[in-house]
């Protein structure tokens, strides 16, 4: 429709240059008023008619452009959704954004402006051509022969103009990263804390000179060769006029008439615009070419991990994983960073990864979800390699939480529902109750409706973890990868987000990157990666006896050395500051008793339910008292960044025998201890006393169901020894550490 309008418009076109012709010829020669009235009017019309299709034309060529670029774009993002993970890791994200955006809606130019302009100027010329040559073939040669006075200049100003073009189109690639490098909100706050708010300026101010100079320099190029045009488009009517007059005065042609010369001038005319517009076509073109390089560049690329056909889909519930001599590499085979990862994750079991860093732990589990696909070997889930998997049913039942939790600009409420959209707000209180994060959401003003901004960084590191975390949970898979969930985070929020991933791992097959020794502790199995295999694997206890990569591992990550019988066998003294990695360990000598007695007293309810009230006189009994035949007592503090006091811990080491230990009182301040700060703590002091050669620990309980409950969730059982004569009955529990 739109060349169809081209082809009507330009011989419409036609018409008031020929009507002018009739005007000179037979209204103003032949004194024909009446004739010369319809003529005008004839006019009129065929410029109204020009004008009028040149619109519907105009509408159409925008309706097409636009609902191209609506597809295209379309195409491009589920082009794009579909790309391996790979893909963004390498791409430059303003080289995605500006590829959907700028350089898709430049098709509109492509489509509205290059293309039909070619077909309306080729229209055009050939039209034109047919009607100079069939009113007069020598006035039309006449005419013709300043062509190539245009056709020179304009080759020439279309080479320079395209380099021009090419160079302020790499600038302003150049100002686009500095823009979308220093105006990012993680780019703003590096130059920021940096103070490099001049230097970042002083770098845009030159990178913006060198565009406006190319600019400069491209209009420059453009003025003089417009006045060339100009001389030359002016100089073809006047060689028509004299030609024209020549034939007509000297009487050589005897059928020219003025109407025909007037008729001829207005033609050639309306014929070296779209000859020039011709002639630019390679400019034009070139551009257009450069567009659709950078688009179909991205459109080319193979989405190389898809779901095959007929995916299999089997039942996940505590599914076994399982590593079958698995190498990878991400862009050379011949540069494997994996070269033999075998193992088994039995179905249920929470597996630890650790290693030194860049040994590829996260690539290991990146290849569960088919983030990558292996180079060797096989990665198989449930039985079913995962290339054979339904991708959609693969990763729907696999959770995910890393260390960096990404949050989208909206409501709290809107994060959530990424995860299941038909989630009930039941369900997603109960997802923010598991993940501890369901009082704080409940204290904001606004509630799930609370705006977490760009990135969640209205929110701290912990609560956008737990949100995650909560997302996880709504989300319910089968499979559930941490990626070094808590390395980052302050000890409050990583205790209770190390709650949330206990409460969360129960009932499925996990694999934890850890560097906290507390989580590593609870695996069933630690796997240690170096070198591009499993190096090592086993437990705590069995990899610190084997004194390899893992004995290497932990005595860098605690600064400590594994103390064991060696020699005399005599065990050294204990590493104080290495029993914990959350809060500053300090002994409490008998100045600070007042903090250690009020913090005891800030536990009511325990001490309502054991009928005793503790009293200073008691406390620092406590705090001094070394039971017989016990060498080594430490009553130690455990203090927050406040410098406050947040719990307290008997312990005697090396009692009741060499390689035991006895707690004889552990209180955490009330507060603290509802948001699970004892589990941590006394999960780092266990570690840190197997670090230094502890085996086993002992301690005598009241018996209180909160307190028997508390130390049946760290590994204790009872011995069967209590004890009546005391302040209160006591009972004795012990565990291997």
């Amino acid at each position: 429709m739109v060349f169809v309008a081209i082809i009507v418009a330009s011989v419409v076109g036609l018409l008031p240059a020929i009507i002018t012709g009739r005007i000179v010829d037979q209204a103003l020669v032949g004194n024909d008023m009446g004739l010369l009235i319809k003529l005008l009017f004839a006019a009129l019309g065929a410029m109204l008619a020009s004008q009028l299709i040149g619109v519907l034309e105009n509408y159409i060529n925008s309706w097409i452009s636009q609902r191209i670029i609506f597809d295209m774009k379309n195409q491009m993002y589920d082009h794009l959704q579909h790309m391996p993970h790979s893909f963004f890791t390498t791409e430059k994200q303003g080289d995605i954004v500006t590829r959907m955006n700028t350089d898709i809606s430049g098709v509109s130019s492509v489509i509205s402006g290059t293309l039909t302009q070619v077909v309306s100027n080729v229209a055009t010329v050939i039209t034109t051509l047919i009607a100079l040559f069939s009113m007069s073939w020598k006035l039309a040669l006449v005419g013709l022969a300043v062509l190539p006075l245009l056709i020179l200049p304009t080759r020439s100003a279309g080479r320079v103009r395209l380099k021009l073009v090419q160079e302020a189109q790499a600038k302003n690639d150049e100002m686009n990263q500095v823009i979308n490098e220093t105006l990012s909100v993680s780019g703003s706050l590096l130059m920021k804390m940096f103070t490099r708010e001049a230097q970042e300026y002083d770098n845009f101010v030159k990178v913006n000179e060198e565009v406006t100079e190319i600019s400069l320099k491209e209009n420059r190029s453009g003025s003089w060769f417009r006045v060339v045009m100009g001389m030359f488009t002016q100089l073809g009517p006047l060689l028509i006029y004299f030609a024209g007059g020549l034939f007509i005065i000297e009487h050589y042609d005897p059928t020219l008439t003025v109407g025909t010369v007037t008729a001829t001038v207005s033609l050639v005319n309306r014929l070296y615009r779209p000859v020039e517009s011709l002639m630019n076509l390679s400019v034009s073109f070139t551009r257009s070419l450069a567009m659709f390089t950078r688009i179909f560049d991205y459109l080319d690329r193979e989405a190389t991990i898809v779901s095959p056909a007929n995916g299999a889909k089997p039942p996940m519930d505590m599914a076994e994983i399982v590593y079958d001599h698995v190498a990878f590499g991400y862009d050379d085979a011949d540069e494997l960073i994996l070269t033999d990862i075998d193992f088994t994750v039995p179905g249920g079991k929470m597996y630890a990864i650790v290693g030194p860093s860049g040994s590829g732990k996260s690539t290991v589990v990146n290849l569960i979800p088919r983030l990558y696909d292996v180079a060797a070997g096989a990665v198989r889930v449930a039985g079913v390699d995962v290339r054979n998997f339904d991708l959609e049913y693969l990763r729907s039942n696999i959770g995910v939480v890393t260390q960096e939790a990404y949050l989208f600009n909206g409501t709290i409420l809107d994060n959530l529902r990424y995860a299941n959209e038909n989630a009930s707000m039941a369900e997603i209180e109960e997802a923010c109750r598991i993940a501890n994060i369901y009082d704080f959401i409940q204290n904001q003003p606004n509630g799930f409706e609370a705006q977490v901004g760009n990135r969640g960084l209205k929110l701290s590191g912990g609560e956008k973890q737990r949100l995650s975390i909560a997302r996880v949970v709504l989300k319910n898979p089968k499979v559930l990868i941490l990626d070094e969930a808590t390395s980052a985070l302050d000890s409050i929020s990583e205790q209770a987000i190390q709650d949330a991933l206990e409460k969360l791992m129960v009932g499925r097959t996990s694999i934890v990157i850890a560097h906290r020794l507390s989580t590593i502790l609870k695996a069933d199995k630690i796997l240690v990666v170096k070198g591009g295999v499993i190096a090592e694997q086993g437990t705590h206890e069995e990899l610190l006896a084997a004194g390899g990569v893992y004995h290497e591992l932990y005595e860098t990550q605690f600064r400590q050395a594994i103390e064991s019988e060696r020699g005399a066998g005599k065990r050294a003294g204990l590493d104080i500051q290495a029993l914990s990695t959350s809060f500053d360990v300090r002994e409490v000598h008998d100045s600070a008793v007042t903090d250690v007695h009020l913090l005891a007293r800030s536990n009511h309810r325990f001490w309502r339910e054991v009928g005793e009230r503790p009293t200073m006189a008691a406390t620092t009994a406590i705090v001094k008292d070394v039971p017989e035949g016990a060498e080594e007592k430490h009553f130690l503090g455990f203090y927050d960044e406040n410098d406050e006091l947040v719990a307290v811990m008997d312990l005697i080491v090396g009692y009741p025998d060499e390689h035991g230990a006895l707690i004889r009182w552990f209180t955490v301040v009330a507060d603290r201890h509802r948001q699970g700060i004892g589990s941590q703590l006394f999960a780092d002091v266990r570690a840190a006393l197997s670090a230094q050669g502890v085996t086993h620990l002992t301690l005598q309980v009241p018996e209180q169901e909160g307190a028997l409950a508390f130390w049946a969730e760290q590994g204790f059982a009872a011995t069967g020894e209590r004890f009546e004569g005391g302040r209160f009955p006591t009972v004795t529990l012990s565990r291997s550490i």
